[in-house]
């Protein structure tokens, strides 16, 4: 039995993820993901300035703040349509690694949260003490 393919359907979205985390060394490291959702059999082209990666998805490289603002575009394509994005990358030393801001949001939240219901638990207990020695 012979299994068929779903048909090559055009491109719609094409995004750019990315990822850069400030190193101790006054450089970055910086990950990039060209990503066509929901899509597969694609062949992926990258463009850094003039350097070009071929048939890959996601490339990595290091950067430092000296050089400035870095330009970069993914190309997708199959065999009826082709979509490209453009992103710009920059190591500075105020980076931080946005790709672990949620976590660091959810610790906070939770942190704070638990605080709350501490102080409203003793302000409870304190409370119902006071109105028995009454």
């Amino acid at each position: 039995m012979v299994k068929c393919c779903r048909a090559q359907e055009p491109i719609s979205k094409l995004v750019i993820q990315t990822h850069i985390k400030l190193l101790a060394k006054h450089s970055c490291s910086v990950w990039l993901v060209c990503n066509a959702f929901s899509y597969s059999n694609l062949t992926y082209t990258w463009k850094r300035d003039n350097e070009m990666y071929m048939d890959v998805q996601h490339i990595h490289f290091s950067l430092s703040p000296a050089e400035g603002d870095i330009s970069v575009t993914c190309n997708a394509s199959n065999i009826i349509s082709w979509k490209t994005a453009s992103a710009t990358v920059k190591c500075s030393n105020d980076t931080t690694d946005l790709g672990m801001a949620w976590y660091t949001n959810y610790i906070r939240a939770s942190v704070g949260g638990a605080v709350v219901l501490i102080l409203t638990v003793v302000v409870a207990v304190c409370y119902c003490r006071g109105r028995r020695d009454t």
